[in-house]
């Protein structure tokens, strides 16, 4: 980074590496129930026209839960846009693995998602189901590009930026989710369902005297 880089503002805990870690963190353990939500639904509830194609859609979201557990809890990448540089500060750094190593295996992760995304393209809501989370891809990488031409460093905007990379396995599953009309259906049931009456009836039968 040269001399007439430009920085936006002060720092502050928002620019720090600990906002980044604790929110990725939080993004994490928020993501881990619809994960689970969405691997009951391909498992139980995909529609029998389409039950050729549960074992891709298990695989892809199977993948997205790996990459969101990848980004919030082993590697977590400190980005130092516009500079050409990066730290980790997840568990993988803390057994030795080397930022190298840790960026090609987040690559294939995401390689591989984005494959598995492509191969359901029969859909008729791919459009929604993979663009949306493509937008947590596409987003952050246009703003290190605009960082690089501009030279413009702005760690807040970074750090925010890595966040939303690190949703892109939680918008698949929901977006996934959402555009399926059986998936949808589950999540009604379970908002509509009324717990059963456990109440008993009693009935008190009275012996008028002769």
């Amino acid at each position: 980074m040269n001399d007439i880089c430009k920085f936006d503002s002060e720092p502050s805990f928002l620019h720090s590496p600990k906002f980044l870690k604790y929110s990725l963190h939080i993004i994490g353990c928020l993501s881990i129930p619809i994960h689970i939500l969405g691997f009951y639904c391909v498992f139980f509830k995909t529609p029998a026209k389409v039950r050729s194609v549960k074992q891709t859609m298990f695989i892809t979201s199977f993948w997205a839960c790996v990459l969101d557990m990848n980004v919030s809890f082993f590697t977590i990448f400190l980005v130092l846009a516009p500079s050409a540089s990066a730290s980790s500060l997840g568990f993988l750094t803390d057994f030795g693995v080397s930022v190298q190593y840790q960026t090609y295996i987040t690559a294939y992760i995401l390689i591989d998602v984005q494959t598995r995304n492509l191969q359901k393209k029969f859909f008729t809501n791919i459009c929604i189901q993979v663009g949306i989370p493509f937008l947590s891809v596409t987003i952050p990488a246009l703003y290190i590009g605009y960082s690089f031409l501009t030279e413009y460093h702005n760690q807040a905007l970074n750090n925010f930026f890595i966040m939303l990379f690190d949703s892109h396995g939680l918008c698949l599953n929901i977006s996934m989710i959402l555009t399926h009309q059986s998936y949808r259906e589950t999540i009604q049931f379970w908002k509509w369902k009324k717990p059963k009456n456990d109440s008993i009836n009693i009935t008190i039968i009275r012996n008028n005297p002769i």
